[in-house]
């Protein structure tokens, strides 16, 4: 009986060395667990992992929050949590009475405290019918300077209840917004063709690294009265190593998805056909008094930044100078991609 404990005991120690070992330290903290796809209802649970930096510091709120605008607030699952170096896995659960449990395929898990870290991509919770999962690049992957970075993804941003929304763009940006003006933006039809489902493009050497890093979309309506930004999960890009071989972004499971996954109509890998849902990039909790409704991440006392994405009008979705030097040339909720007006949404591109 003894040595079957002992059994017992050596194998969830060896399981936990293992998972933590398959990830690099990052420099801050990065949701590895893939949310993409996930269709959740209220009262169900699952794992949520974090890897952390060694003797990170701190203690941090595990919010739940929504991506549509006008935003629902937020709801917290897990407070004064600390972090040890590696790998940390908490249970969740979502709420099942609560104005964040409605229908819909931008919901998302964002830290709220002493500093602005990472948030997940963007899932859903019930039926709504509608929305866009971005399931590559997944959570989790690592990529270096110079790698083919791919995304793929499935579904409609075409919401039934509104009229009028449109594509606006893709954003590859740090995940902490304090490297904001280091966002790529890619045009709609001009950059990238969501109808393509797939995009590709080759790192620039000089990318910021090591960070953590995100990938989206923006869907608005021409006169600003609902937006909403889909994120896929986070990976980290690390300097290149001399003897490190550049690689790709692709997920090799992600033509497997699981029981929780919303499957599109005949999905391959990089050609995703489904009407099916959800994910995005995210938004940051602002906690003042007792509302978090505020759209910019910053330490404590989190104010918006107006922090502009990069202007951008060339046709070549490899020339990065002109996204990275001016970061006050770019409205990123506009139509217009000239604009520099943010009067109606004073928040950072793809922070929550």
């Amino acid at each position: 009986m003894i040595l079957k404990e002992i059994i017992v005991i050596l194998f969830f120690f060896t399981f936990f060395c293992n998972a933590s070992e398959q990830y690099p330290t990052p420099n801050a903290l990065w949701i590895v667990t893939d949310l993409a796809g996930k269709v959740f209802q209220p009262g169900d649970t699952f794992d949520f992992a974090v890897m952390a930096p060694d003797n990170y510091t701190g203690t941090y709120n595990i919010n739940l929050r929504n991506h549509e605008m006008p935003r629902a607030g937020y709801v917290t699952l897990l407070s004064g949590i600390s972090f040890k170096g590696g790998l940390n896995t908490f249970n969740l659960e979502i709420p099942s009475n609560s104005q964040l449990s409605v229908p819909s395929p931008v919901y998302y898990i964002i830290f709220w405290g002493p500093t602005d870290e990472d948030y997940s991509a963007t899932f859903t919770i019930g039926e709504p019918g509608y929305g866009v999962s971005i399931v590559n690049p997944a959570a989790g992957i690592v990529l270096h300077p110079g790698d083919t970075f791919e995304a793929s993804w499935y579904g409609t941003y075409e919401r039934p209840d509104v009229e009028g929304i449109e594509f606006i763009h893709a954003l590859l940006e740090p995940a902490e917004n304090d490297d904001f003006p280091h966002t790529y933006p890619f045009q709609a039809d001009r950059q990238i063709s969501f109808e393509s489902q797939y995009f590709e493009l080759k790192l620039p050497t000089d990318i910021l690294a090591p960070r953590v890093w995100k990938f989206g979309f923006l869907f608005n309506t021409s006169d600003g009265s609902y937006s909403t930004i889909v994120s896929s999960g986070s990976f980290l890009i690390l300097p290149n190593d001399d003897d490190q071989p550049p690689n790709d972004s692709s997920d090799p499971d992600s033509d497997d998805q699981d029981s929780d996954d919303q499957e599109p109509d005949d999905q391959d890998s990089d050609d995703q056909d489904s009407d099916d849902q959800d994910s995005n990039d995210q938004d940051s909790d602002d906690q003042d008094s007792n509302d978090q409704d505020s759209d910019d991440q910053d330490s404590d006392d989190q104010d918006s930044n107006d922090q502009d994405s990069d202007d951008q009008d060339s046709d070549d979705q490899d020339s990065y100078d002109s996204y990275s030097n001016d970061p006050d040339s770019y409205d990123y909720y506009s139509n217009d991609p000239n604009s520099n007006d943010q009067d109606s949404y004073d928040t950072n591109p793809m922070q929550p």
